[in-house]
């Protein structure tokens, strides 16, 4: 009579899902991760751009010019009312020598904010899937008690119609036929208002998931749901908590952007060099010119040109460099308060998980005593000796136990779940999931 500490559904057409492969599935459809991978996508094309300022850049450019009235002869040099058609091609090519190392730090920044989208990729997933866990949860729950609830209606179905037959032999009397009729009309009601909220919990799982609404599922525990991914030797650190990594990784990244801001007081020195040539016509002499190859000959140069940059003075680059320095004071004092909040919930989780292992042992061995007081409490319904409304007591009791038990058996799954997420940074198990 007593009842598994992690029950199951019964076989139906519908395919069963474990809590893995739920999780496995959302963190592959789910919009939110889809949209998180796209910023990591764009991450890494912001990388390769800070890369390409180390590159020398170059320019080719074509000009063209037609000028009449009173303008320079380009062959006497001297002013003239003609009309000219002027072309002008040249190639040129250029560098930064230094800045104050804010191309190197700028590089830098963009690498770490890189991986920094990559462990919000990751960060996103973890969420993603412990909410998935969740909604698992309470669609299987959801779906036992509905199944619990179909047992019991059709128990005090069966002991309705031996009630009917004792009262027929005049064993039992009519107020305890009709005590019992009470009680299946309120379990038949109950069993469907379970159904439905089994309906409705599966439906808020398939949308977490972005499984298709008409899709067939079942939520259904297996034994690897139940499996928690332990360290090899867990040192008391949560390193690879992406919530930690994302803090740490953001100190960083206010150090660059101080280490950028202040290289704009440094001075800055650029190199260059081009080639250009031109073509020219008279178009009001009718003279003949000399011809395109010759003039794109003679006309040929070349230039190097340095550029240097020196900040006299820029009150608000000194108060931008302020800022970045208090953004750094910020980033580490979140640090700080993202490490102790994440330390505290995993000992809480700890807690959590101990305190739902006694209750569970105790549900246990509540509802072995209460499936049999209940049936005990039935033979004695059936000499006599007990009336309708205690047996309903009775039965009531031992329903309620199993609900119980069920949902402590569930909640402690999740909670080591949640506790070895903090201790291995991972929260599903990839090896018992179905890629989709």
């Amino acid at each position: 009579m007593g009842m598994c500490a992690m029950p199951c559904l019964p076989a139906t057409a519908q395919e069963a899902w474990s809590m893995d492969r739920c999780m496995n599935y959302a963190v592959q459809h789910a919009h939110r991760v889809q949209k998180s991978r796209i910023d990591a996508e764009n991450a890494e094309l912001v990388a390769e751009r800070a890369r390409g300022a180390f590159i020398p850049s170059l320019n080719a450019g074509v000009g063209g010019q037609l000028s009449w009235g009173r303008n320079v002869d380009p062959e006497t040099n001297t002013y003239n009312t003609i009309t000219t058609l002027n072309n002008s091609y040249q190639l040129s090519t250029g560098v930064t020598v230094w800045d104050g190392m804010q191309s190197i730090h700028s590089l830098k920044q963009a690498r770490l904010q890189m991986k920094q989208s990559r462990n919000a990729l990751q960060e996103s997933r973890d969420q993603v899937a412990i909410e998935t866990m969740q909604r698992f949860i309470e669609a299987f729950y959801a779906a036992e008690s509905a199944r619990l609830a179909t047992l019991k209606e059709e128990d005090s179905r069966r002991m309705l119609q031996k009630t009917r037959r004792m009262e027929e032999l005049g064993e039992k009397s009519m107020p305890d036929v009709a005590q019992m009729e009470a009680q299946m009309a309120n379990d038949a009601y109950e069993a469907v208002r379970q159904q439905n909220l089994a309906q409705k919990t599966l439906g808020a799982l398939k949308q977490m998931m972005n499984f298709p609404a008409d899709g067939e599922m079942m939520p259904a525990m297996m034994p690897q749901d139940t499996c928690v991914m332990q360290p090899e030797a867990y040192s008391g650190e949560l390193f690879q908590v992406p919530a930690l990594v994302s803090a740490r990784n953001n100190v960083e990244l206010q150090k660059y952007n101080y280490r950028i801001t202040r290289g704009r007081l440094s001075p800055s020195l650029s190199i260059g060099a081009g080639i250009g040539t031109s073509y020219y016509r008279n178009m009001t002499s009718g003279m003949a010119v000399s011809r395109f190859g010759k003039q794109w000959k003679d006309n040929m140069g070349e230039y190097v040109n340095a550029s240097l940059s020196l900040p006299l003075f820029n009150l608000g680059t000194h108060k931008d460099i302020r800022r970045a320095r208090n953004q750094i004071r910020m980033a580490e004092i979140g640090l700080q308060e993202t490490l102790y909040n994440t330390r505290e919930a995993h000992r809480q989780a700890r807690r959590d998980v101990e305190g739902s292992r006694k209750e569970l042992l105790l549900m246990r061995r509540k509802v072995e005593s209460d499936s049999i007081a209940h049936h005990l409490n039935c033979r004695r319904f059936e000499e006599g000796l007990l009336s309708a409304l205690d047996l309903q007591t009775s039965a009531q009791s031992l329903h309620q136990s199993r609900i119980r038990l069920l949902q402590v058996s569930l909640t402690l799954a999740m909670q080591r779940r949640v506790a070895a997420y903090y201790e291995t940074g991972q929260i599903y198990n990839e090896a018992y999931g179905q890629k989709d």
